[in-house]
């Protein structure tokens, strides 16, 4: 969904980390896609929610996925919905809340207030709640991303 609205703002300017890696393959159909969601292994979750195409529903059902490594993918990835990352703001995941901040620190500067008011309402509420959190690592990721914006609250 940040793709469409935002168009490749993201990819320009992330760097793919050494955690990140490319999902393996084509996206799956939907029915499939379905399938891995509900009964994959960890490992084929997590490719799954990797894909920045992925249909956002499935994205926002991995948000409350048993393993970490597939909410850390739905963080990072620029295709999730905004509702799901306002639960993964909420994550009780360190790294998974990390690799939101990233997420958001590199979209916020770039908001287009008054194309889309609702979804810059929603990112900077995911931004607050990150910029409170209480992993110094997290804040300090959120003020590393922000120090050069002229828009941010």
């Amino acid at each position: 969904m940040l793709n469409w609205v935002f168009g490749n703002i993201i990819k320009k300017k992330r760097k793919r980390r050494r955690s990140e890696k490319r999902p393996k393959g084509k996206k799956p159909p939907y029915e499939d896609a379905k399938k891995i969601a509900a009964k994959g292994s960890v490992e084929e979750r997590r490719n799954l929610a990797s894909h920045e195409n992925l249909e956002p529903e499935i994205l926002y059902y991995f948000t409350d996925d048993e393993a970490p490594e597939v909410r850390r993918e739905v963080a990072n990835n620029p295709g999730a919905p905004l509702q799901a990352d306002l639960i993964l703001a909420k994550d009780e995941n360190d790294e998974v809340r990390m690799e939101l901040a990233r997420k958001i620190g590199q979209l916020v500067p770039h908001l287009p207030r008054e194309q889309n008011k609702r979804l810059a309402e929603m990112a900077l509420e995911i931004l607050e709640i990150l910029a409170e959190d209480q992993l110094p690592m997290v804040r300090a990721i959120i003020s590393d991303e922000l120090k050069h914006s002229k828009n941010v609250p």
